[in-house]
């Protein structure tokens, strides 16, 4: 999974070179802007997509560390896309000012209906206006490893996930803590409710959010990350995908 015979083959050096430094410079962009919006926006912009984006970067630049640069490069970002990038950016963080007044945005995502917190990801469809339609097209095709990742990456970093389906992990977990220390504490009682509560003679103890292993999990991805960003040349993409 790890050996340097299973580095992605295919694409030549003139063609990889070619199409990713413009992108590169794009995500780059994309990356500062959304810090930036979450500085001044924290309630409407969501700090996962910076570190979905940071984390692509990333993986670009280790890309961008292995390819031998041929010929000229390609042209860099035109003046008015970035113009037009950076308004919309704008817009945004004056439209979060404006909920923000009048109440509509909520502190987190999980307080949010489900469409609207789905929502705070269009932040990213500025991106688009940085390159033409083709050269992303292109640039997916070549480097579709380093996108899914990202994608796979922004999919799964699961807080919402795990606070939709609290209510009926959390009885379950609760169940299965109640059956096996019944036998060891008289008089333990199951309270049913959002977070709950193992009644027993001289302690009771409410089951949280924190107690449901979450913890793990984020361990789990960061320490998967960090491994993804030191050894991505050396990596084959399927594997890996499948190994996570």
């Amino acid at each position: 999974m790890f050996s340097k015979s299973s580095i992605r083959a295919g694409f030549s050096t003139e063609r990889s070179s070619g199409q990713l430094w413009p992108a590169l410079s794009a995500v780059l962009l994309t990356t500062i802007a959304l810090s930036l919006d979450y500085i001044c926006a924290p309630r409407l912009i969501n700090s996962k997509i910076i570190v979905t984006s940071a984390f692509f970067l990333v993986l670009l630049t280790h890309r961008a560390a292995g390819i031998r640069t041929v010929g000229r490069q390609v042209a860099a970002l035109r003046r008015w896309r970035i113009g037009m990038f950076a308004l919309l950016h704008v817009a945004v963080i004056a439209a979060a000012w404006s909920m923000s007044r009048l109440g509509i945005v909520a502190t987190r995502d999980a307080l949010l209906p489900i469409p609207i917190a789905a929502a705070k990801y269009l932040i990213i469809l500025p991106t688009l206006l940085l390159l033409p339609l083709g050269a992303w097209t292109r640039f997916a095709r070549l480097y579709r490893p380093e996108l899914i990742a990202a994608v796979v990456a922004l999919a799964t970093l699961p807080s919402r996930i795990w606070a939709i389906s609290w209510p009926w992990y959390s009885s379950v977990l609760a169940h299965a803590i109640f059956l096996l220390s019944a036998p060891f504490v008289s008089g333990l009682r199951y309270i049913q409710a959002t977070f709950p509560t193992l009644s027993g003679p001289t302690l009771d103890t409410t089951i949280t959010l924190a107690c449901g292993g979450m913890l793990i999990v984020q361990l789990f991805q960061l320490l998967f990350g960090i491994v993804l960003i030191i050894d991505w040349n050396e990596m084959n993409p399927l594997r890996t995908f499948v190994g996570y």
